[in-house]
């Protein structure tokens, strides 16, 4: 009954518990989880929710840790209580203290005996120093015999000298005797006992020495019987090894030394500026006769005799005798010097001539003490002859003959001084002349095209190169970014100068072949700017082309030999092969309207357009672009050499089949004598005359058509339609008469026939355009996978317990990451709320101290008005 009672009691009690908490609950906030599969008799844990109720708690945790930490953040005041478990509140106080207390026993007990040694036994020699009591006996040194002496003079020093101490009388011979002894005898017989033991102890040392040898000659006798194998007398020959020759051929091997880092850019324009300013100034030293400037001499030490020693030469001059005393000839050739240089350079500075009227004084000075030097000298003669013997007069006439000897021995070498100075005067003169005539170093940076005529005027074609490349040199946009704007015009003026080199004929051509190198170098410095300038010629040239068109009703003329050779130009400056070019392509539309549009009238106009057709070639050679414009005309020129007769192949304009130069290129006579000679580009200047159309000239022409046609077959040659793009000229290179032409022209001919015949049989493996000539393959489908006994529970644990474990893991890893990424973005809403609340109270607060600021200076304002209407009322 009791038992009864309380189970009512306690059912009672959980019973309200739960009314009170169904109660609390809102039926609105509860979730219900849907499920895939109602079982009847199955409980989940999760099948209702209530997320009111976990928001709530989330945020209520969020802000005990999450917001307390987003308050902290970059603070460095607050106080933080690392003790352990203070914030688990999982942990009762006791536990917290007695964890605490056992970790700082834990502690202090491993710093407290990292140095301790008791734990640890100390032994020498295989014996435990505890068990010792006394250090007598203990052999601490490894040399035995010290060991022994110290051992026995320690026993006689205790003896003797401390009477034993605490150790025990001995029973020696003189206290069975009763006799003493005295110290002599005492000595003595210490000296004996220590000898004794000595040899004892040699002899057992020389014994065990014996024993020793003795064993070890046993022991090798024996070891031959023992070993298994038998012993290898023979020495192994040492064979060389070829890694090892390797290897020391490497460590002998001469190794490269380091060189000097290469030069960048910059600096070796700065160098080639740095040589042509000390070129120029050499040069220009040279042309005014001025000495060549000395090195300065590098500094030699006291002890130094090395290479660059040599011995002090005998440089004395000789004197001479001029309307006075004795003068030195080296100071007359100085003063010749100053004097020539004072008269042929006006740029020396005036201190340079009073240093040297200082040296002149010091000289003439010089002169003067070495005249009086002589008087003295002369007088101590005199009076030391006096002194002496007067002699015979034989001695006397010797003197006097000898004193003319030397004086006509000075007058010669006064003579052969001045022919050296008039022979030095002449070749200065002549290096002065012909440094006038050597070309400048340095040259300042042209600024129009007049400026540059007078620059290169006077000097040959060769020399004007050498000015233009030292102008590029010495004004490198390199060295200074100023420079590149004298390169734009420097371009601008070498194009007006090829426009000028054109109209000087065939001279001129050639130095333009030679120009267009420099040309290139300048336009690489501004590479935008010289397209541009390059775009506008060909604009004038499209532009004057346009004109004669329209004036002649829809036929141009073909471009001159200055406009063609500015074309030519575009070609070597710029890319050919980019897709779209700002200067290319303009230039390649032009080129092929020319020969759309111009119709040929004459010789001339064949040569021109040819001309145009191995520009086009070299537009075209890497890109492979087809220009049919190209084939049309070549297929008209060979039209205008070839046979009338029978139905000729269809043409396309400019070229007709009833016009009146249709036999313009056709021979009039046998020409297969004739020599086939390159036609000069002057040919493309020349005016129209009768007495140029002649047979030769028609055969030149042909040659090169021929020529030309060759370079397009060998590059178009792998197109598809290469077949049907030269069928044409097929036809019409067979209508040639070729027995009247020369064998070069039948030779590249025939050539030419063969290649177009290659291109027939190649196109006869080509194959039509067709659908696909088997079906499509069809999707792969499977049959659907039946199962015979399915089960809905999941099959999750059926296969082994690794794949089991593998499974349950990956489960567990993706809902924990799903779960933290979860989190974190609810962590980051919370912060984000927390942060626009805080600036929301930031921006309120801000706003009340405005009003409170703006309400006291609306009172302050009131007052002051206040007063002065009291000032003003009081005033009236």
């Amino acid at each position: 009954m009791v038992k009864s009672k309380k189970a009512a009691l306690k059912l009672a009690r959980t019973s309200g518990r739960k009314k009170t908490r169904e109660v609390a609950n809102n039926p609105f906030e509860i979730h219900t989880n849907k499920r895939k599969h109602d079982i009847l008799g199955r409980k989940l844990k999760h099948d209702k929710g209530l997320p009111g109720i976990s928001r709530s708690k989330a945020i209520k945790k969020r802000q005990k840790t999450l917001l307390v930490e987003h308050k902290q953040k970059n603070k460095a005041n607050m106080f933080i209580d690392r003790r352990f478990g203070e914030y688990d509140e999982k942990m009762s106080l006791e536990e917290k203290m007695l964890k605490r207390f056992t970790m700082e026993k834990k502690h202090h007990h491993e710093r407290h005996g990292k140095y301790r040694l008791e734990d640890e036994e100390l032994t020498h020699l295989g014996q435990s120093l505890g068990e010792i009591d006394k250090f007598e006996d203990v052999q601490l040194s490894d040399d035995e015999d010290d060991v022994m002496d110290k051992t026995e003079e320690a026993d006689d020093v205790r003896e003797l000298h401390f009477g034993g101490f605490l150790t025990k009388k001995r029973t020696d011979d003189e206290q069975i005797s009763g006799k003493h002894k005295s110290k002599k005898e005492i000595m003595e017989e210490v000296v004996a006992k220590a000898k004794i033991k000595k040899h004892e102890r040699q002899m057992a040392k020389e014994e065990t020495v014996t024993l020793t040898d003795k064993l070890d000659q046993d022991w090798k006798n024996k070891r031959n019987l023992i070993s298994l194998k038998a012993p290898n007398t023979e020495e192994a020959v040492s064979k060389v090894d070829d890694y090892d020759i390797a290897v020391r051929q490497l460590a002998f091997e001469i190794k490269g030394k380091a060189t000097d880092r290469l030069k960048s850019e910059q600096e070796i324009a700065k160098e080639e500026q740095k040589r042509l300013e000390k070129l120029e100034l050499e040069r220009q030293r040279r042309m005014r006769g001025l000495p060549a400037v000395a090195e300065k001499p590098k500094h030699i030490s006291a002890d130094d005799l090395g290479d660059s020693f040599t011995p002090a030469l005998n440089e004395r001059v000789m004197l001479s005798y001029q309307d006075g005393p004795v003068s030195d000839m080296e100071d007359h050739e100085e003063e010749d010097q100053i004097r020539s240089d004072a008269e042929n350079s006006d740029e020396e500075s005036e201190v340079d001539g009073g240093e040297e009227e200082e040296e002149e004084g010091d000289n003439s000075a010089a002169g003067d003490d070495n005249n009086d030097d002589d008087e003295e000298e002369a007088e101590d003669q005199d009076s030391e002859s006096c002194q002496e013997d007067n002699g015979s007069d034989l001695e006397s006439d010797v003197s006097n003959d000898a004193m003319e000897d030397e004086a006509d021995s000075e007058i010669l070498g006064n003579q052969q001084q001045q022919q050296e100075k008039v022979q030095k005067e002449k070749t200065e003169a002549e290096v002065v002349e012909l440094t006038k005539e050597e070309l400048p170093f340095t040259f300042k940076a042209p600024k129009s095209f007049p400026e540059f005529k007078e620059l290169i005027k006077g000097w040959s074609f060769k020399q004007q190169l050498t000015i233009i490349d030292r102008i590029k040199a010495c004004h490198n946009p390199k060295i200074t970014p100023a420079n590149k704007p004298k390169m734009e015009v420097l371009f601008t003026t070498l194009l007006d100068y090829v426009g000028e080199l054109i109209q000087m004929g065939s001279e001129g051509l050639k130095m333009i072949d030679e120009l267009s190198r420099h040309l290139f170098d300048v336009a690489q410095y501004s590479p935008v700017h010289s397209a541009k300038c390059m775009q506008q010629i060909v604009q004038d040239i499209h532009k004057k082309f346009s004109q004669n068109c329209d004036r002649q009703g829809g036929k141009g003329m073909f471009l001159g030999l200055s406009e063609l050779l500015y074309l030519r130009v575009v070609s070597m400056l710029f890319s050919t092969s980019d897709f779209r070019h700002a200067v290319c392509t303009p230039t390649m539309v032009l080129l092929s309207q020319v020969l759309c549009q111009c119709p040929v009238r004459c010789i001339r106009d064949v040569l021109r357009g040819l001309f145009v057709c191995d520009l086009f070639h070299e537009f075209v050679s890497l890109s492979k672009r087809f220009v049919p414009e190209v084939v049309n005309f070549l297929c008209g020129i060979l039209f205008m050499a070839s046979k009338k007769e029978g139905p000729t192949p269809q043409l396309v304009l400019p070229f007709k089949h009833c016009s009146k130069w249709r036999d313009l290129l056709k021979l009039q006579s046998d020409s297969s004598f004739l020599t086939v000679k390159p036609l000069p580009l002057t040919t493309l200047g020349e005016s129209t005359a009768d007495e140029k159309t002649t047979d030769e000239t028609r055969v030149n022409s042909v040659h090169h058509c021929l020529s030309v046609l060759q370079k397009f077959v060998d590059l178009y040659q792998d197109l598809p339609a290469s077949f049907e793009i030269f069928a044409p000229v097929k036809e019409h290179l067979q209508r040639i008469p070729l027995d009247l032409y020369p064998a070069s022209v039948q030779e590249i001919h025939s050539v030419l026939l063969t290649r177009l015949n290659g291109l027939y049989a190649k196109s006869l493996n080509r194959k039509h355009l067709t659908l696909q000539a088997r079906k499509p393959e069809p999707i792969k489908t499977y049959e659907p996978k039946f199962e015979e006994h399915y089960e809905v529970r999941s099959r999750r644990g059926t296969g082994n317990k690794a794949t089991n474990e593998k499974q349950k893991l990956r489960y567990k890893y993706k809902r924990e990451f799903k779960g933290a990424i979860r989190e974190i973005r609810k962590d980051n809403q919370f912060l984000a709320k927390q942060k626009l609340k805080e600036q929301l109270e930031r921006d309120t607060e801000r706003l009340r101290k405005v009003k409170e600021i703006e309400h006291m200076l609306s009172n302050q304002q009131a007052e002051t008005n206040a007063m002065n209407r009291k000032k003003r009322k009081r005033g009236k």
